[in-house]
């Protein structure tokens, strides 16, 4: 009996030690049908959060970073806003002095049928817990608001950010929306909407995350400024767009359109670029790198392109940029077909019985063979 006892209970130490953190975790508790919340770094204290959301719900600590003081917040539990009510750190009317705030959502989340979190001043949001996110979502058919409205210094380093409005007005719906003059850097995360995943009037940067939407990114004007985004060459961001991968916006008034500039990233959408109020698509939307599942034909000015066509019948892709297509031929295999469309491009180390045509104007040089533009290709070229 004794060795019996032991077997079953050293059997379910095993069983428990194999399970994952989050499956023995306690259910996070929710507050429900909050008042619009204010928290302003060096003037909000914990006295001040408890009083408003309840005690346990929000963890207040500071540290000193670089010699001036940094506060942390750290959700305990979901928060469920008031209809019409919001959550707001260092909003865009208390200024842009006050210190910097980092946002832990710690598997939390912010749940609003308003905007989800208005910010200003300098904030990074992290998910330590993983998990978490912030929400807006609402059933009114008139509505048309954000999950994140920046006006200030925003960096987003993980979390799930979801915009479901019941009216997905072009140009406004987004999972975050940079406003003019403000500035984002989004490194991480999940970004999901009814309309655009991120929306910019001011400056916004994509090194990192998963874009989810009909639009995945979209830049305006404001003013007469162009608001823009960058998504750089070493970018891992993961554009899934059912309409187009970008699309910019005119100011009627100031004739002034938004601006792209792709060097990196992966998109999968039926078109790679859309306008609104006319604006001047082929000048403000530059594509030098990043691989693509429509043809991102007349973007490209002189950056290499080359047409990945893969034998297995999964489709067809373009690569933009040198370093792009060399990403996409390290994944070739054989029967694989590689056309490049523009420019000069070194392929090496390629798999047996690749087909590789050039049908552009520059060398193309595979396994150590180089071949001429289009004008001096006579036949497609298999590599053993």
């Amino acid at each position: 009996m004794k060795k019996r006892f032991w077997a079953i209970l050293l059997g379910a130490i095993l069983v428990f030690s194999l399970l994952p953190a989050t499956a023995l975790a306690v259910p996070t508790e929710t507050v429900e049908n909050e008042k619009t919340f204010s928290f302003a770094a060096g003037k909000t204290t914990q006295a001040d959060i408890d009083n408003a959301l309840g005690a346990g719900a929000i963890e207040l600590t500071s540290a000193e970073v670089g010699g001036e003081t940094v506060y942390t917040i750290k959700l305990l539990k979901n928060i469920t806003m008031a209809a019409g009510r919001d959550f707001r750190i260092n909003e865009y009317n208390v200024g842009m002095s006050l210190p910097a705030v980092v946002l832990d959502l710690n598997g939390c989340t912010i749940l609003s049928q308003s905007i989800g979190l208005i910010t200003g001043g300098k904030l990074t949001i992290k998910d330590s817990a993983g998990g978490g996110g912030i929400t807006y979502s609402t059933t009114s058919d008139k509505s048309s608001l954000v999950a994140i409205s920046n006006n200030g210094e925003l960096t987003i380093e993980g979390g799930t950010f979801t915009a479901q409005a019941g009216y997905a007005f072009t140009g406004y719906v987004a999972a975050v929306s940079t406003g003019a003059s403000a500035t984002c850097h989004i490194k991480g995360g999940k970004f999901v909407s009814n309309s655009s995943a991120v929306l910019s009037t001011g400056e916004t940067t994509v090194s990192g995350g998963t874009f989810e939407a009909p639009y995945g990114m979209y830049a305006k004007s404001a003013d007469g400024v162009p608001g823009t985004i960058t998504i750089p060459a070493d970018s891992t961001a993961v554009v899934n767009a059912t309409s187009f991968a970008f699309v910019i916006q005119r100011d009627s008034k100031k004739q002034v359109d938004g601006k792209i500039i792709a060097e990196g990233a992966a998109y999968t959408a039926p078109n790679t670029v859309g306008g609104v109020g006319k604006p001047d698509t082929a000048n403000d939307v530059s594509i030098a790198g990043g691989i693509y599942s429509a043809a991102p034909t007349g973007f490209t000015g002189e950056a290499a392109v080359a047409k990945i066509e893969k034998a297995d019948g999964s489709g067809s892709k373009y690569a933009v940029g040198k370093a792009s297509i060399e990403k996409a031929a390290a994944d070739l295999a054989e029967g694989d077909i590689v056309t490049v469309q523009s420019g000069s491009v070194d392929l090496s180390n390629l798999p047996e019985k690749v087909q590789v045509k050039n049908d552009g104007s520059g060398i193309v040089t595979a396994n150590g063979h180089s071949y001429e533009g289009a004008d001096k290709q006579t036949e497609n070229t298999n590599f053993a």
